[in-house]
């Protein structure tokens, strides 16, 4: 038979069926209320995301090469991707809908986790498979506004106060998003 995704709420006992078609979807990943997944119903498996706030499905990949293993953490999805004939890395953000390739080494890059701004992969350009790590940059770099993905060292250079090392500006700290 055909396999789906099914999301289980374990503070209601509920089931929820996710995916409702016939392409073996796997690999799922969940961040806050979106889930991906790897899904083969166009031929070649793509990434597809479910928003469980909204109920609504959407494609994410559609190149002509083989998308896996996806992985989420905020408005960020990565995955292992085979279109240019070797495994490489690629980032999607859903905040800017904007597509990055992380790897474009001629070996492997395979299997990535992502937690904040913090990608790591297994990868096998030493001849064996070792594990690499990027850190994606926040948006607004070295911009004097102080944003909440940016982090202590970020934070700190943008708005220099004495409470900002949480890495979340607020406004008790007058860095609520305002030049500080």
């Amino acid at each position: 038979g055909n396999t789906d995704i099914y999301l289980y709420d374990l503070s209601t006992n509920t089931e929820r069926r996710i995916t409702t078609n016939t392409s073996n979807p796997a690999d799922p990943a969940i961040s806050g209320n979106q889930i991906v997944w790897e899904d083969y119903r166009n031929s070649s498996p793509d990434i597809y995301l479910y928003d469980l706030s909204t109920n609504t499905e959407r494609r994410i990949t559609s190149s002509p090469g083989y998308e896996f293993n996806p992985a989420i953490s905020g408005n960020q999805i990565v995955w292992e991707d085979y279109r240019n004939k070797n495994y490489d890395i690629y980032l999607y953000d859903l905040s800017t809908n904007i597509e990055k390739q992380i790897t474009g080494n001629w070996s492997h890059q395979r299997i990535p986790a992502i937690s904040n701004n913090n990608i790591v992969w297994y990868d096998a350009r030493k001849g064996n498979y070792d594990i690499y790590m990027y850190s994606v940059p926040p948006l607004n770099c070295g911009d004097n506004i102080c944003q909440p993905d940016e982090g202590y060292i970020r934070c700190q250079r943008d708005c220099p106060s004495m409470r900002c090392g949480d890495g979340f500006c607020s406004a008790m700290d007058g860095e609520n998003g305002q030049n500080c």
